[in-house]
């Protein structure tokens, strides 16, 4: 084998997992705001455990995949054509971390979007690609652990660009259906503060929306382009911990519009918003708020149905006093 043959191999696996255990470093800081910040819903905080024990054990699968290359099998020739089982774990914790994002991301979706039913049909449509994409890692992994080698994974091959396509696809309609959410409620107030927060909401969307979409690409596209090579290892080795950044990222969102340490769900990076413009516009003047009412009718059933009735009574009583 070939130096360049060699490079190509390990190459990837060793910038991928530098840059993993940098993003590992990242996600422990999000995750310890997150715990001291958020007293949220008992499935809520389950879910993010969950999420940080899947980062872990990537984040320790990893290293140890490294080390079996790197070290153990260090100018061991053959080992480069068999696919050792940690490297196929990645791909089975890789499917199930981001099946379990994008469908929190569709459940938010769903949750603030209950009078829209186009927004509705697509969290429909994002839980269903979430649910394909991850199946189809999972399968893929396990078929290729029969028979660990590169000529499996060729002959697997649509499987793994199923689960890299439903990503792309999944990812993508996430943050268009979340920008429109935005940018519809930005353009419904005339507010400059207000705008102003919209346009936070939007920038923090597009950068973490983006982060997942641009890698899922880029591996699809290495992983296409070059069968012959293991350049999308690179990529694929931090892939899952975009994806957890991405969540605690929203989640934590909330503390810049002044929350903290509230029972409270987590969609509220958009609706939190919307209703303390409502209120804003109440505490202004009662005759803009029967016209705004007019114009946006549903924002106190967002209300009522988004927050719960500790934090509901919270805002309208803060809207008495400055009235």
């Amino acid at each position: 084998m070939a130096s360049a043959d060699i490079a190509s191999a390990v190459g990837p696996l060793l910038l991928g997992t530098l840059i993993s255990w940098l993003l590992m470093g990242i996600y422990t800081m999000q995750a310890h705001a997150y715990f001291m910040r958020y007293a949220d819903k008992f499935w809520i905080r389950s879910l993010v455990i969950t999420i940080s024990f899947l980062e872990i054990a990537q984040w320790i699968i990893l290293t140890a995949d490294a080390w079996y290359y790197l070290v153990t099998n260090w100018g061991n020739l053959a080992v480069y054509f068999i696919i050792p089982w940690p490297a196929l774990v990645l791909v089975v914790l890789c499917g199930i971390s981001s099946m379990i994002v994008q469908s929190f991301y569709a459940w938010r979706i769903w949750m603030i979007s209950y009078d829209a039913w186009l927004l509705r049909i697509a969290a429909f449509v994002i839980e269903g690609l979430s649910l394909m994409q991850g199946c189809s890692a999972i399968t893929g992994a396990v078929l290729v652990f029969q028979r660990p080698t590169e000529a499996e994974i060729a002959r697997r091959h649509r499987f793994f660009d199923a689960w890299l396509i439903g990503n792309l696809a999944t990812d993508s309609l996430i943050s268009f259906c979340m920008l429109w959410i935005l940018f519809k409620a930005r353009n419904s107030t005339h507010w400059q503060n207000s705008k102003l927060m919209f346009d936070k909401l939007i920038v923090n969307t597009v950068k973490t929306g983006s982060a997942t979409t641009i890698i899922a690409a880029l591996t699809l596209i290495l992983f296409d382009l070059f069968r012959d090579r293991n350049y999308y290892g690179t990529t694929f080795n931090f892939l899952q911990k975009l994806y957890s950044i991405s969540l605690l990222a929203n989640l934590n969102a909330r503390q810049k519009s002044g929350t903290s340490r509230v029972e409270e769900e987590p969609q509220m990076n958009f609706s939190d918003i919307i209703i303390r413009t409502s209120t804003s516009t109440h505490a202004s003047s009662s005759n803009q708020d029967e016209n705004q009412n007019a114009t946006y009718p549903s924002l106190r059933a967002l209300q009522e149905r988004s927050f719960p009735s500790g934090i509901s009574k919270t805002l309208s009583s803060s809207s008495r006093t400055k009235s």
